[in-house]
């Protein structure tokens, strides 16, 4: 599955250039007082198959899901604060 999620990554990645190309179109057209209807249309279109491509390869590849820690990480005050305090037991 390896290979499957590296050659779905590296095709994503050609949309997200894509994507980034089209933005640039239409930025140029705009600034030269063209018609970016298609364009815009192309745009929308590329963005939507790239978010159902990543939908896609989450449900296919759960495994390869990065896990998630479900408990809430302290607070950077509280964490400050127990730091403190175990350096004056300790001390």
């Amino acid at each position: 599955m390896n290979s499957i999620a590296a050659a779905a990554r590296a095709h994503m990645r050609k949309m997200e250039v894509r994507i980034e190309e089209q933005t640039a179109l239409i930025a140029k057209l705009t600034a030269d007082g063209r018609d970016v209807a298609e364009p815009t249309r192309t745009l929308t279109m590329l963005r939507k198959a790239l978010e159902e491509m990543r939908f896609q390869l989450d449900r296919l590849m759960p495994a390869m899901r990065p896990r998630v820690n479900h408990r809430p990480s302290p607070e950077p005050k509280l964490e400050r604060l127990r730091d403190i305090i175990a350096r004056n037991v300790a001390g």
